[in-house]
């Protein structure tokens, strides 16, 4: 591994936390809040880089469409990620009615979202790790303010190990790692990203993109990780279509292989 990416574990377990590192630290049980993407999957390699004892992948799931949203992905195409990393996936499952005022989906969604924390409380889950990133988002703030009102009158820590990273650099770190994020939505201004996996050539035409464009607008995208250091078994999608819905398109996985991956 180069040396840039070797950090000493005192170091790493320091970044993972806005309280001081304690001995007992290491060897914490956790989940990672998970949606199966590029954030959550690389806060899971540096929870694991620091010595955390990474449980569970925890994600809430709506029950009228049996997906995860934003990233529209199915329960069973997590399921599928989830072994092939070999950490169970949690599913907590979240009904949200029809014609509801948004007011009543998020006092639903914080009681679901409660009610996880507490039944993870009681398998021995003391911590969760979030994949947050606050450079370039202003809500970034207030969305980890409301992480904290959910784990602390539980008795959990919260860790957030991408928090002050620069977005670039990290996604770049990620790629180089081995991680191969795979773009499954994307806002209907660069449809043709849907089924490619995300590499430094993209970055750097998504880069141009934004440098040339008058406004500095980002392009909306979500990936899902096929492979990467932390996967025991790989995924290989083997069918799909691309489907668009309002302003953004995504891709319907149909099917997928797991595939044995070359032993070092």
């Amino acid at each position: 591994m180069p040396h840039s990416l070797c950090i000493e574990l005192d170091r790493d377990v320091e970044q993972l936390t806005t309280h001081s590192p304690e001995p007992s630290t290491i060897g914490e049980k956790v989940f990672v809040s998970w949606s199966g993407g590029k954030d959550s999957c690389f806060a899971c390699y540096k929870a694991l880089q620091a010595g955390l004892d990474v449980r569970y992948l925890a994600s809430m799931l709506t029950r009228n469409t049996g997906r995860l949203f934003p990233h529209y992905v199915t329960v069973q195409v997590l399921q599928a990620q989830a072994a092939a990393i070999g950490i169970p996936l949690f599913e907590q499952w979240l009904e949200v009615p029809e014609n509801v005022t948004q007011h009543v989906r998020f006092v639903d969604y914080d009681r679901k979202y409660m009610e996880m924390l507490e039944k993870l409380k009681s398998l021995g889950i003391t911590g969760g790790v979030f994949g947050d990133v606050s450079r370039g988002n202003p809500f970034a703030q207030a969305h980890w303010d409301r992480v904290e009102d959910f784990t602390r009158p539980v008795g959990m820590k919260a860790y957030r190990p991408l928090w002050d990273q620069d977005r670039e650099t990290m996604i770049r770190e990620f790629i180089d790692l081995g991680f191969k994020p795979l773009v499954i939505v994307t806002d209907n201004r660069l449809p043709e990203l849907l089924g490619k996996v995300l590499d430094h050539t993209i970055l750097d035409e998504l880069k141009a993109r934004y440098e040339r464009s008058k406004e500095q607008e980002r392009i909306y995208y979500h990936t899902f990780v096929l492979d990467g250091p932390i996967f025991k078994s790989r995924l290989e999608i083997t069918e799909s279509k691309k489907i668009a819905v309002g302003g953004v398109s995504y891709l319907e996985v149909m099917s997928f292989d797991m595939a044995a991956k070359p032993v070092c």
